[in-house]
Parts: C-alpha cells; structure tokens; sequence
C-alpha cells in the first residue's frame, strides 16, 4: 500500500511541479515522507487499538 501510494505521489508530484528544474524535489520528497509516517502511525495506532479492544 505504501508503495503504491509513494509511486502515486511521486507521479502526481512530478506532474504538478515539473519546471525543468530540481528545486521542488527535495520539499515534495519531505512532504511524501510526512504523509507516509502519518499513514503507518495511523495503521500502527488501529492495530494497537484492536490488540486492546479484543
């Protein structure tokens, strides 16, 4: 899932702020990672929260 997700990202990125230059890639390469920690945390805290419920 993440995978696929980075690649969307990645693609979507590149076609949003392809100016012929580099200058974005490093601030969209922050913001990919951000949103990936954010989804493992989320799926991390849901399986924690199952562990307890059951």
């Amino acid at each position: 899932m993440g995978y696929r997700l980075s690649c969307f990202l990645r693609k979507s990125a590149k076609e949003m702020f392809d100016f012929g230059t580099n200058f974005h890639r490093p601030i969209i390469l922050v913001v990919e990672l951000a949103i990936l920690l954010d989804l493992r945390a989320v799926v991390l805290l849901d399986y924690v929260t199952l562990i307890v419920v059951t």
